[in-house]
């Protein structure tokens, strides 16, 4: 059913719930003043200074919201929330551009000493932790375990790899998928529990393996017809996961891929169809030529 809350001043922002649904993280920038002051009304699009992150209880006023995170010294930041599938923290993607670089903080919830509810009213904002601090790569966490965190990143590795880090020491960094020779690692999702989806663009066709969340090793290639690989979405606690397709023979499906049996299996779940148009009728080919 349809809830009261509204949210006011939320841009460049992502929806971020808390494992217990009871609500949820976003950003947001403070509402403009008029000469006087006064907060104004109406919209306005010319000021995106000052993002902050705000977490709101569900049904209640947006002024009741808690602030976590601000930093005035830096009004040009851009701040998006996630939080990792176990629900011990909550991660802050810290970008300045559209360039594929941004820092990494982090707060462990679970050592807040009276949750999330206790902070209401303090005007104190979490303590995050700055695991990255500069504007040197992409990094972007992929799962966790405990606090052993599996990053896609492109530092030293302009095609990408994943990457792990013990947060409780911050200079741990390895390696866990090293940068390949050609194809670049454009997506890695965790599911199954132990397993990762990677989704390679390789001569431009994409490639999608199953392979070990822990050392990175290959388990199983899945067969994927020529064209793009637009989503993947999957959990660690779920056995299937669903990949967004389409190609010249089709402006989209969604595959549900059944992680359940020994070799991931791919069904068709949803897809859109053109009347009079049957794409089982056609075949796609792809065609290199070499530049001599």
């Amino acid at each position: 059913h349809r809830l009261p809350d509204a949210l006011s001043w939320v841009k460049f922002s992502r929806i971020a719930w808390t494992s217990d649904g009871k609500g949820f993280f976003y950003s947001r920038f403070p509402a403009p003043k008029d000469d006087d002051g006064a907060p104004e009304s109406g919209i306005r699009t010319d000021v995106n200074l000052n993002h902050e992150v705000y977490y709101h209880f569900l049904g209640t006023e947006q002024s009741d919201d808690v602030m976590c995170w601000r930093d005035p010294e830096h009004p040009k930041y851009i701040y998006t929330p996630e939080v990792t599938e176990d629900g011990k923290y909550v991660l802050l993607s810290v970008s300045e551009s559209s360039e594929p670089v941004n820092k990494l903080y982090y707060c462990d919830l679970s050592a807040l000493s009276h949750g999330l509810s206790g902070t209401k009213g303090t005007h104190e904002m979490l303590p995050f932790v700055k695991l990255v601090d500069e504007f040197e790569a992409c990094y972007g966490v992929v799962a966790n375990d405990g606090t052993r965190f599996t990053v896609l990143t492109n530092k030293d590795a302009p095609r990408y790899k994943l990457s792990r880090v013990d947060v409780d020491d911050p200079q741990s960094w390895t390696d866990v998928l090293p940068e390949d020779d050609k194809a670049v690692l454009e997506y890695a999702c965790a599911v199954h529990g132990d397993k990762l989806l990677v989704n390679y663009l390789s001569d431009v066709k994409y490639v999608l393996q199953m392979r070990s969340l822990a050392a990175g090793e290959l388990l199983h290639g899945i067969p994927i017809d020529i064209g793009s690989v637009n989503g993947i979405t999957g959990r660690r606690c779920d056995s299937e996961v669903f990949v967004e397709f389409s190609s010249f023979l089709t402006p989209g499906i969604v595959y549900r891929c059944d992680l359940s049996s020994g070799v991931p299996e791919m069904s068709i779940y949803r897809e859109i169809t053109v009347p009079g148009f049957d794409r089982t009728d056609f075949e796609a080919k792809q065609v290199l030529h070499s530049l001599v």
